[in-house]
């Protein structure tokens, strides 16, 4: 994305509600990979520091943590539906083709991202970008869409993960 343009809002209600599905399901695969990552063989605290990463298990604490933020993805898709069910009865436009693109492609990374920090990062980031659609801030929209697209780089450079 050109950092001087600013996002493109959605064009109807229907993106809206698209958008909201696209988040339920962001929160749908971070509930699969929070529930796999706890039917793995649990670290065992004797041993150490308990592994950073979902393949190998997950403490109750992380496993909470990101609960938390699943509730919040959910809240925030719930929201943009109310807000759907609004701009349809008042006939205004309002979300963006970019938006759809990069929850969906949230939504596949978090089906594969192995690393716990770098999936509550992710978590994070689309809680924010949510956060900022809900409450109708336009302004922010540019910043959170930069954090999750910076996030997913992140991911797949090893450098930074």
């Amino acid at each position: 994305m050109n950092a001087t343009k600013p996002p493109i809002p959605p064009a109807t209600p229907a993106d809206i509600e698209a958008l909201a599905d696209n988040l339920s399901r962001c929160a749908d695969a971070l509930h699969e990979r929070i529930m796999r990552a706890i039917r793995q063989r649990q670290p065992d605290p004797a041993a150490g520091t308990p592994p950073q990463d979902l393949a190998h298990g997950i403490t109750q604490q992380d496993a909470q943590a990101l609960f938390d933020q699943e509730v919040l993805l959910r809240q925030s898709a719930n929201h943009l539906y109310v807000q759907a069910a609004v701009l349809a009865a008042a006939g205004q436009e309002a979300v963006r083709q970019e938006l759809m693109e990069i929850t969906a492609t949230a939504r596949d990374e978090l089906r594969r991202v192995a690393r716990l920090q770098a999936l509550a990062g992710l978590t994070a980031g689309l809680v924010t970008l949510a956060g900022a659609l809900a409450a109708g801030k336009p302004a922010q929209w540019p910043a959170a869409v930069r954090d999750v697209r910076d996030r997913f780089k992140a991911l797949h450079d090893p450098g930074q993960a």
